[in-house]
Order: structure tokens, then C-alpha cells, then sequence
């Protein structure tokens, strides 16, 4: 399937052919392709950059959404946390498009927030983070379920992407079909 690189938001598209807008500084510094020729090997996946090197399997990063979505005691969480982290995003700073993606986006202590563009879990106390090329995963604490979608191949979706979002629908298809407790 090819992935029309259009489809991401023509703000942002246009800003990372620009090294001096928003966009184009955020995503060289540091130039990661000089920094890390080859983020594969175990020493660069062991470095603190967690923008970019969020590296995982999809079943740990389900399982660590899971943990997220039921009490996060696993995780060491504290409560206050997870109440934060379910709670209503806020916009960014300057308003409701973020100024390197140029997309409407909402937050909570850094994860993103389901949002009328991009709609995930079954209510707005669900929280997640979208990954490069088209990865998702998110916690849905209504629900008590953890989901993460990692992709074999690099898509152009911010969110999305039709591959993770048929595997949303799947797991929501399952959900509505299970007996309830």
C-alpha cells in the first residue's frame, strides 16, 4: 500500500522542508542521522531521548497502556497521576493547533487527547501517543484496555493511519462484542 505523504497536514508537510520553521528545527536538532547513523543498535535504543526513541514491541507497549488503563500501581503510578492523565487535555499554549505540527491537538501531562479530528478510546478520558510512520497506542480507562499499533512499514499519518485504524475498529468490534462483567 502506498502512502501519500500529502496526507499529513500541509502546515506541517511544508514546514519540514524549511530548516528554519518550527517544524523543520524541531525534527533536526539534533540531527539525529549524526547522532544516531544507526538508532537500531542496542547502545542508541539505551539513550534518553524520548521523542524519538519511544522503541518497543507493540504487545509491551499494550501492556504498559494496560497497566496505565486500570490503576497503574505496576508502574508505580500515583493516583493523582492517573486522575491527570484522565482528565480533559488542554490545548496547546498559543491555541488549538500546535505550532510545529499545525494540527488541532489537546494534552495531558504530555499524552495526547482524544479530540474531534481524532477520536480514540470509548470516552475523552482516554490518553495516548501517536509514534512515526504510523504507530498509536493509548489507554482507555473506561474500558480497562491498553492498545498499541506498531507498523512493519513508515506510513505519513500524524494520526490515523488507515493500518492502525482498522485494527482500532477490530478491537472495538471485540469490546462491544464481550460480555459485560
Amino acid at each position: 500500500m502506498l502512502i501519500d505523504p500529502l496526507s499529513m497536514p500541509w502546515g506541517f508537510f511544508r514546514g519540514m522542508g524549511d530548516p528554519r520553521s518550527l517544524a523543520g528545527r524541531a525534527f533536526s536538532s539534533p540531527n539525529l542521522a549524526e547522532v544516531l547513523p544507526d538508532y537500531t543498535r542496542p547502545a542508541a535504543r539505551g539513550l534518553e531521548l524520548p521523542a524519538v526513541l519511544g522503541i518497543g514491541e507493540a504487545r509491551a507497549m499494550a501492556k504498559a497502556y494496560g497497566c496505565f488503563s486500570t490503576c497503574g500501581a505496576e508502574l508505580g503510578l500515583r493516583p493523582a497521576t492517573l486522575t491527570e492523565l484522565q482528565a480533559p487535555g488542554r490545548p496547546p499554549r498559543d491555541g488549538a493547533v500546535d505550532l510545529v505540527l499545525q494540527a488541532p491537538i489537546r494534552f495531558s501531562l504530555g499524552f495526547n487527547k482524544p479530540i474531534a479530528a481524532f477520536r480514540f478510546g470509548s470516552s475523552d478520558a482516554a490518553f495516548g501517543t501517536p509514534g512515526a510512520g504510523g504507530g498509536f497506542a493509548f489507554a482507555d480507562p473506561d474500558r480497562g484496555v491498553g492498545y498499541a499499533y506498531t507498523p512493519n512499514r513508515l506510513g505519513y499519518f500524524l494520526h490515523d493511519d488507515p493500518r492502525d485504524v482498522a485494527l482500532r475498529r477490530a478491537l472495538e468490534r471485540c469490546l462491544r462484542s464481550r460480555p459485560r462483567s
